[in-house]
């Protein structure tokens, strides 16, 4: 092998980890693999929007002026009246 260019103890790891570096193979496929799979998952929450979200949605952009407090979002969710349940999945 090769031996480090400068004779100092304290490169020598430093050489070493270089060395393990230049040999592992470069690869794109998991950056490639996650925007992948981000673009899905755009396309799903793009096609599940229904009409009353984007109206929502669009009225909540138009008005940003107006204070949203927590507790009016949680007593609106609360006195909704509906069964609600997240899918928090991994």
């Amino acid at each position: 092998m090769f031996n480090p260019p400068l004779k100092i103890p304290e490169y020598a790891p430093v050489y070493e980890l270089l060395k393990i570096l230049s040999i592992l193979p470069v690869s794109t496929a998991t950056a490639v693999r996650s925007f992948s799979t981000l673009r899905r998952l755009k396309n799903y929450l793009r096609n599940i929007t229904s009409e009353s979200r984007l109206v929502g949605l669009a009225m909540l952009s138009i008005h940003r002026d107006v204070d949203i407090t927590d507790d009016m979002v949680l007593d609106k969710f609360s006195n909704s009246g509906k069964a609600r349940r997240l899918k928090l999945t991994i």
